[in-house]
C-alpha cells in the first residue's frame, strides 16, 4: 500500500511545486527594419529601446535634417504612445521642472509624472535621451515601474 502512495504523494508535490506564484511577464522586443536603417545614417551611435511590457501595435521613426535627432513613436491601443527622442550633444530645457530619481536598474533620471504623461531625460557619452507616455481616454498610464523598465532596456 506504501508503495502506491509514494508515486501520489511525489505526484502531488510535483504539481503544486509548478503551480506556485510565479507570474511570467511579457515583453516585446523592437525590431523595426526603418529604425535599423536609420541608425546606419547616424554620425552618432545611440542606445534605443529595446524591450516594452506591451506589444508594438506601430513603430514609425525619422531624423530631424535640421539637428540629427532620432524620433522614435511608438503606439500601443492600451496604454497610448511612446515618443522617443535621441540626439547628440547637451540640450537645454526652460521653464519645465522635473525631479531626479532612479530606475529599478539604478539608472539615475530627470523625471516628472502627471496623470496620464510621464517624462523622462538624461544623458550618456555625450547622447541626450528623452522618452515620454502619453495616455488618452480610456487607455491605462503606464506603472513607474512598467515606464521605467523601458529605460532600463536601452542598449
Amino acid at each position: 500500500m506504501l508503495k502506491r502512495i509514494t508515486p501520489l504523494l511525489f505526484l502531488g508535490f510535483l504539481l503544486i511545486g509548478c503551480s506556485g506564484n510565479s507570474q511570467a511577464t511579457d515583453t516585446y522586443v523592437l525590431q523595426n527594419n526603418e529604425l535599423n536603417t536609420l541608425l546606419e545614417s547616424l554620425e552618432y551611435t545611440p542606445k534605443t529601446p529595446s524591450e516594452f511590457p506591451f506589444k508594438l501595435e506601430s513603430v514609425d521613426s525619422d531624423i530631424d535634417p535640421f539637428n540629427g535627432q532620432l524620433n522614435i513613436h511608438i503606439r500601443n491601443e492600451d496604454h497610448g504612445v511612446i515618443d522617443v527622442f535621441i540626439v547628440e550633444g547637451p540640450v537645454e530645457y526652460k521653464g519645465e521642472k522635473m525631479g531626479t530619481t532612479e530606475t529599478t536598474n539604478g539608472k539615475e533620471i530627470d523625471y516628472v509624472t502627471r496623470e496620464s504623461e510621464q517624462k523622462a531625460r538624461w544623458q550618456e557619452k555625450g547622447i541626450h535621451y528623452q522618452i515620454s507616455s502619453l495616455s488618452f481616454e480610456g487607455q491605462r498610464p503606464l506603472t513607474d515601474k512598467e515606464f521605467f523598465s523601458i529605460i532600463d532596456h536601452f542598449e
